[in-house]
């Protein structure tokens, strides 16, 4: 018990090194306390928002714009309501909060993990699997704070009410949990719930050999599908032009997918009933998740980005299943050598085996690691640029504003850092920049009538502008107090 305990500490350490190196580089030594994802400036700006206001539809962070339903049902805004109470109750600033909450969410998801699978005597060996799943831009992952990510630790709370408890207290529990998810991320809400129905289901039938059958059929024919499909670069065909984070992913997991496989063997080999189930629900949901991903690899359909989160999900359920499967590997492999009567030569083999099976998931989380240490990622914003942006703030509270920004720069982290909306959003995925700002730009960004025309105030540069009309308030952002005063 002691060794293990020692090794869960050793497996949470490794996670966090992990999980923080988009903005601590243990590899490199570079460091960015900034987010490193167009998604986590997103939702800066709406819990910013939602701080602010003190409501749950605020105006638009970015354009101004008033609020509608549809727009904060898209926009995970259950999400930005937690992260503006954490913010607003640590009274962190917003870039650390960005930069150190991904570590504290990820080692708490690797110690719910360890508390699920541990009732499989498989805790440390599901906790280090969790240190398999990367961080990409694509599909993104325990190094950024945005919503998927954040919902895991829930998740897995949801999993433990849905397969131990029976109690009508655990059933109101799982319904505040799923609620709780459905508000976060819609795929973290699925996977309570795909989990909770399956074990319903099994639990209805005494001898549930069929549903068995079926489940592992199916969850073995996608997994093997699914690895000819990645290992033959034909996932790269459908893809965007994004870095290269898609055939590191599909050589990464195809090594937890398999061994979490063999976990749902396992787990109906086991003689303890609630044991069994347990792990068969996790083991047809992965293989529901295993069917989108395959649809998606061989067709275009990928209704709501279904493909991007089921990847993750998928890794995800996956560690669990095969910490059950190491596990067990681990424990059958000594209780042979620990026989009496075995010879020097067998129990040199199986100590091979042994080793074998632990360099498995060691190896695998190493992989992973590096892949995840040399992922490139968003500069959206330099620290330079966070602090001019704001000293702005500073000088231009009071009033509302409006701003221009150079077509050089993003526009999000302005306004995440000021709550200043701009005339146009720009961010990683713009495939183009209104001609009339361009041209505003080109010819020295003095256009005044340009500015009142649109009602805008501030101008944001990457350089420095001399013009009478403008007063400079900090480096590279100017203000027309003439535009200003008629906004007020």
């Amino acid at each position: 018990m002691r060794w293990r305990l020692v090794a869960l500490a050793g497996v949470l350490a490794f996670v966090a090194v992990v999980t923080a190196s988009p903005h601590w580089n243990a590899l490199t030594g570079a460091r960015d306390p900034l987010p490193v994802h167009a998604d986590e400036y997103v939702h800066w700006g709406y819990a910013r928002a939602i701080a602010q206001t003190g409501s749950a539809q605020p105006p638009d962070p970015f354009s101004g714009d008033k609020p509608t339903l549809g727009t904060s049902l898209v926009s995970e805004r259950g999400f930005q309501v937690y992260l503006a109470m954490v913010q607003s109750l640590s009274g962190l600033d917003w870039a650390p909060l960005f930069a150190f909450a991904p570590t504290v969410i990820a080692v708490f998801t690797a110690l719910a993990l360890y508390a699920l699978a541990e009732r499989w005597g498989a805790g440390v060996e599901a906790a280090l699997w969790f240190a398999v799943v990367p961080t990409t831009l694509r599909f993104l992952g325990p190094g950024f704070l945005v919503p998927i990510a954040f919902s895991l630790p829930l998740v897995v709370v949801g999993w433990l009410l849905a397969l131990h408890g029976e109690r009508l207290a655990s059933a109101l529990l799982l319904a505040l949990v799923v609620t709780a998810l459905w508000s976060v991320h819609l795929m973290g809400a699925f996977l309570v719930m795909g989990v909770a129905a399956v074990t319903a289901a099994l639990r209805a039938r005494r001898e549930p050999f069929r549903v068995v059958a079926l489940t592992i059929a199916v969850l073995l024919a996608l997994l093997v599908f699914q690895a000819a499909v990645s290992t033959a670069g034909g996932a790269s065909g459908h893809l965007p032009d994004l870095p290269a984070s898609v055939p590191d992913y599909g050589l990464v997991d195809l090594p937890l997918f398999l061994v979490a496989a063999l976990g749902v063997v396992v787990a109906v080999a086991l003689r303890d009933p609630a044991r069994r189930v347990a792990g068969l629900a996790l083991g047809a949901t992965l293989a529901a998740l295993e069917a989108v991903l395959v649809l998606r690899l061989r067709t275009d359909v990928d209704a709501f980005r279904l493909y991007d989160r089921a990847t993750l999900a998928a890794a995800f359920v996956a560690c669990a299943l095969a910490g059950v499967a190491v596990a067990w590997a681990w424990r059958a492999l000594r209780e042979r050598r620990a026989r009496p009567g075995a010879s020097p030569r067998a129990r040199g083999a199986l100590a091979v085996a042994l080793a074998l099976v632990l360099a498995v998931p060691v190896g695998a989380a190493a992989f992973s690691a590096s892949q995840t240490l040399r992922q490139p990622y968003y500069v959206m914003m330099t620290q330079d640029d966070a602090a001019r942006y704001a000293t702005a703030a500073a000088a231009l509270a009071g009033r509302p504003h409006r701003a221009v920004v150079d077509p050089a720069l993003q526009t999000t982290p302005f306004s995440d850092v000021t709550g200043i909306p701009t005339l146009y959003v720009r961010d990683p995925s713009a495939t183009s920049i209104p001609s009339e700002i361009v041209a505003f730009f080109r010819s020295g960004a003095n256009d005044t009538y340009f500015l009142a025309s649109t009602s805008t105030d501030v101008v944001v540069t990457s350089g420095t502008l001399h013009s009478p009309d403008l007063r400079q308030v900090a480096p590279g952002v100017y203000v027309d107090d003439a535009v200003s005063a008629v906004r007020s």
